[in-house]
């Protein structure tokens, strides 16, 4: 088959599930074509990307830091090659792109590139989903277009005011959750278009240790590893070391990510006088990633509600409950879709700091408990979430 996957940033250092999709398509011989908006500009990057040469598979609609760009000149010659075979193709592109503006000459790029045999389309995220049906009415191909939502591609209202052409014209769509089915249901979607399926990993990079599980350590390690944005709750978490740290728990916090946020986050670690205790360690990579799950005691997940988003699933989660060790997360969402029977028990109330503290004070007093809970984690993870 002959595949172009259609992304936002690629790479993306936190997209591991696209990466995951990517390598798994190659290494069963399918051609894949890699169709980004712009570059990462994170000098870190996923083992694989070089490996597998992944760059020169990619085509990038804005300009990026290696020059290749959707610029005035390249975006005629663009029109005119996806115009060459009709004359009515030419009339209604160029007056589609005319004024060259950033966004057309970018959709001028796309129409390029999409104007080829593919055997299908993935497009990750539901605005790519929506460029690329308009971008197939314009050529008048016919392969399949199938967008996978994952989350912040679901706003309220996006449904009737961004999505109805994609909807209207899309051949499938990927809900990773029930909770993502059933937003895109009340968004308008055909129900019979959605398939749920959840986004998984390979189980068998995963490194596991359980006997560390039942350490004595009466030093508590915490983890998260997230975005740094709003919806991912970071503000509670580190509220809740500090509470846990008045009550006499000795407690070390590790934040794994970046993003607009790692200002106002360190700020509020200083303020807190967390400095020794909680520390933002910034991105990193999936291996670096599950080393630090295999370090760690318990795993933190506090998202909330922000902007009417929610997590739809948080891969994460199952990357954690793969290695072992207890999961904390907000009872919010798709998330307790995603969790073992075990760590369903240690589900907080979104944005309640006390809560949190309590749920990671009841997995303290269980350490006896922590193998059967790694046992449980892992077997769920491999029987609904495992690529292979």
């Amino acid at each position: 088959m002959r595949v172009a996957i259609f992304v936002g940033v690629f790479p993306c250092l936190s997209e591991t599930f696209i990466l995951d999709q990517i390598t798994g398509l190659l290494s069963r011989g399918h051609d894949v074509r890699i169709v980004a908006v712009s570059e990462s500009t994170n000098e870190i990057q996923q083992p694989a990307i070089t490996e597998l040469k992944l760059l020169d598979r990619t085509e990038y609609l804005k300009e990026n830091r290696t020059g290749r760009s959707a610029n005035f000149f390249g975006c005629l010659n663009n029109i005119l090659n996806v115009s060459a075979k009709s004359p009515l193709r030419l009339a209604s592109t160029v007056f589609g792109c005319w004024p060259f503006t950033t966004k057309k000459r970018e959709f001028a790029k796309l129409l390029a590139i999409l104007d080829d045999d593919f055997d299908a389309v993935h497009c990750h995220f539901g605005p790519h989903g929506a460029e690329a049906v308009a971008a197939r009415k314009v050529l008048g191909r016919n392969y399949p277009i199938v967008t996978s939502f994952h989350g912040s591609d679901m706003r309220p209202g996006d449904g009737t005011s961004r999505y109805s052409q994609l909807f209207e014209l899309g051949d499938g769509f990927i809900a990773n959750t029930g909770y993502t089915k059933s937003c895109l249901d009340e968004f308008g979607c055909d129900s019979e278009k959605i398939h749920v399926l959840p986004v998984g990993l390979n189980f068998s990079s995963v490194a596991m240790n359980l006997s560390k599980r039942v350490s004595k350590n009466e030093l508590l390690k915490v983890v998260t590893v997230a975005r740094l944005v709003h919806i991912k709750g970071i503000e509670i978490a580190i509220n809740a070391i500090e509470k846990l740290t008045r009550l006499g728990r000795r407690v070390i916090y590790q934040i794994i990510g970046d993003g607009p946020l790692r200002s106002e986050l360190q700020g509020l670690i200083d303020d807190l006088g967390l400095a020794n205790s909680v520390t933002l360690v910034g991105a990193k990579t999936r291996e670096e990633v599950f080393n630090a799950f295999s370090e760690s005691d318990i795993f933190v997940l506090p998202s909330i509600e922000h902007e009417g988003l929610m997590e739809t699933q948080g891969l994460v989660l199952q990357e954690a409950q793969a290695v072992g060790i207890p999961v904390v997360a907000s009872r919010i969402g798709g998330i307790p879709e995603g969790l073992s029977m075990h760590n369903q028990q240690f589900l907080f109330t979104p944005g309640s700091v006390d809560d949190l503290v309590e749920r990671v004070i009841q997995i303290e007093k269980l350490r006896s408990q922590w193998p059967d809970i790694a046992a449980d984690s892992q077997k769920f993870v491999r029987e609904n979430y495992d690529n292979a």
